[in-house]
């Protein structure tokens, strides 16, 4: 069970769930996240970089480019887990442009085997050693891990401590 399944069947009133796609109209999924109450915690679990972080791919299979440093204001008084690569850089850089109470990113979370091989085609020395079953098995624990961890937080009231 991924996160997002996780989350939605075990904590279903303490959650709000928004999926991006294609369609979405980020604009407007802005200004909700824009109208939650101070305090909350917004989770984030997708693509990103060290400069935004990304939507679903539009039909093209390109990134669509869902928050930048010039839309983190949407995040003023919140507290705001990303769970996507590079995020850590992305919210470290941009920290100035945002008052957000409490910030956890990451670095590269290669969790997808094309990642890898991508990776490759620009520098034969990516990755050594890393193979589809690495990534397979470090995929699946990220997720367990991140599993527990929420559940954890939920249970336990983390935030309120």
């Amino acid at each position: 069970m991924e996160i997002p399944e996780f989350l939605i069947s075990n904590f279903p009133d303490d959650i709000n769930f928004i999926l991006l796609d294609e369609s979405t109209d980020y604009i407007a999924i802005h200004g909700i996240i824009e109208n939650i109450n101070d305090g909350e915690v917004i989770l984030f679990l997708g693509h990103g970089s060290s400069n935004c972080l990304y939507g679903s791919p539009h039909p093209s299979n390109e990134k669509s480019e869902f928050l930048s440093k010039d839309k983190l204001s949407i995040l003023n008084n919140k507290n705001f887990f990303c769970l996507s690569c590079n995020s850590y850089e992305f919210i470290k850089r941009n920290k100035k442009f945002t008052t957000i109470i409490n910030a956890v990113g990451f670095g590269d979370l290669p969790t997808d085997w094309v990642e890898i091989v991508n990776a490759r085609e620009f520098d034969n020395n990516a990755y050594p050693g890393i193979t589809a079953d690495i990534v397979a098995e470090f995929s699946s624990i990220l997720v367990e891990l991140h599993k527990l961890t929420f559940r954890d937080y939920f249970h336990r009231n983390l935030l309120a401590s």
